[in-house]
């Protein structure tokens, strides 16, 4: 390719300057795995408790945690790398797509989605290309040197016994993290050039990369298109048509903290009680804009998880039966009615999460009065983003939050003794007990005539479910 390089216009030469190069590794006996993990991975614990007094205690911990190969990458390829469904081995999966609308033109129909003319169907070829596997097709690979994601935890916790026997815990949780994966880039064009020449770039020109050298070196499908839009040739490695992505990059950091509140009872007379709280922040290394993407730019976004989170159970003996406080002698029919039932429940709430806004343009505050699943914020205050133009808008709002979610689960259950060693127990429970809808979060695509509304059922939400357990216990 270098000795011959394709016919690239000349203006377009002098934007950006392709690279004719690259070469894959593939696995063999000295190469044996798709990356190098890191070796000798320290996770020291820490910890100390000191009596202040006879109810109360202090609890101080730090703890180091490395987050498993499998679930670090799982989020970018939703598997563990394995050949059955991998698109991190080049060569040994392969995609063809159907060719695009050229000027709102179809070169793809159902009739012959790969004609062999201009778009044949590509196979696996293996490790059979070397060097040139995957030329002339977008392609992704796992970063070589993989590092390890690292969560240093670090917590401070007050314990106090207080009257009625409950138990009263206050804990302050940090959690710093380093090396965080995401993917990367590695084909991306200067943006400020899209910004500046706009549609120009988007304008077709003859494919230089047409029926270019052999299927041997140069075997993707961009060999087979006779057009190609002007930017797409601004890459730096034009040669591959499309996105390189390297996954897996550790280098991003992650931050949370979080004020654990707890107050808990333990089975005590015929009744447990337990009520948590928690109040989180996080925030995320992220990239605001392409243009900030193209240098590697990152800044702190604040993540969308709801602040407020609460939690309340209990157990509950109704006070009526045999060896309970009121009816203990009562005839065993009437027993076997009224006595010796137990009510248990769990309530659940959580505040609604931060909205995250897509590119617009904005004229005005998002904030208003009374939001519902009608209107969420102000609609009114985004339009459609002016072409060719970067982001600007913030990706969210501290106070401009969905739907909050709240649920409640119940249980009534009762033994029936029949002999010394037998007995049944019947359970009825319910789940959503108030048959309560709770929202999804609203459509939050700009100029859809649903953005800003609520049209669906929050995906954790389901109507009301009962259903009757009878166990026979020998």
């Amino acid at each position: 390719m270098q000795a011959n390089p394709p016919n690239i216009p000349a203006d377009l030469r002098a934007l950006s300057t392709p690279q004719f190069n690259g070469a894959w590794v593939f696995t063999d006996s000295n190469n044996r795995k798709a990356w190098t993990t890191q070796k000798n991975v320290l996770l020291p614990r820490a910890g100390v408790a000191i009596r202040v007094n006879d109810k109360t205690a202090l609890n101080i911990g730090f703890a180091r945690y490395a987050v498993p190969v499998i679930a670090g990458n799982g989020a970018s390829t939703g598997s563990a790398n394995t050949l059955a469904a991998c698109q991190w081995c080049p060569g040994f999966s392969q995609i063809t797509n159907p060719l695009p609308f050229v000027e709102g033109r179809p070169q793809a129909y159902l009739s012959n989605p790969f004609p062999a003319s201009s778009n044949p169907l590509l196979l696996p070829v293996g490790k059979a290309l070397g060097e040139y596997t995957n030329v002339g097709i977008a392609t992704n690979w796992p970063t070589q040197n993989y590092r390890t994601q690292i969560n240093d935890r670090i917590n401070f916790t007050i314990m106090r016994e207080i009257p009625g026997q409950f138990k009263v815990d206050a804990t302050w949780f940090m959690n710093f993290g380093r090396y965080v994966a995401h993917d990367e880039q590695r084909n991306m064009a200067d943006p400020m050039l899209g910004y500046t020449y706009k549609a120009e770039l988007s304008r077709n020109i003859p494919n230089p990369f047409f029926n270019y050298l052999t299927p041997n070196v140069f075997p993707g499908n961009l060999r087979t298109q006779s057009t190609v839009t002007r930017g797409s040739l601004l890459r730096p490695y034009p040669q591959y048509g499309g996105n390189l992505t390297e996954n897996n990059v550790g280098n991003w950091r992650n931050r949370y903290q979080a004020l654990q509140l707890r107050v808990q009872r333990t089975y005590s007379a015929g009744a447990s009680v337990l009520m948590a709280y928690n109040y989180n922040q996080e925030r995320n290394e992220a990239y605001f804009n392409d243009i900030q993407q193209y240098v590697f730019q990152t800044f702190w976004l604040g993540s969308n998880n709801a602040r407020h989170r609460l939690t309340l159970a209990g157990v509950y003996d109704v006070p009526v039966g045999k060896g309970r406080k009121f009816g203990s002698d009562i005839h065993p029919v009437l027993n076997g009615i009224v006595g010796g039932w137990q009510l248990s429940g769990i309530y659940s709430y959580r505040s609604g999460e931060f909205l995250r806004f897509p590119q617009a343009d904005v004229n005005g505050s998002p904030f208003i009065d009374n939001p519902g699943p009608g209107k969420w914020f102000n609609t009114d205050a985004y339009t459609v983003p002016t072409p060719f133009t970067p982001r600007t808008n913030p990706y969210q709002y501290s106070g401009v939050t969905g739907p909050i979610f709240w649920n409640t689960d119940a249980t009534v259950s009762k033994f029936f003794p029949i002999k010394e060693r037998y007995k049944f127990e019947f359970r009825f429970e319910a789940y959503n007990l108030t048959n309560s809808l709770m929202w999804a979060n609203p459509n939050m695509a700009v100029g859809n005539q649903l953005f800003g509304r609520s049209t669906a059922q929050a995906a954790t939400n389901r109507g009301r479910e009962m259903q009757y357990t009878l166990r026979f216990m020998f």
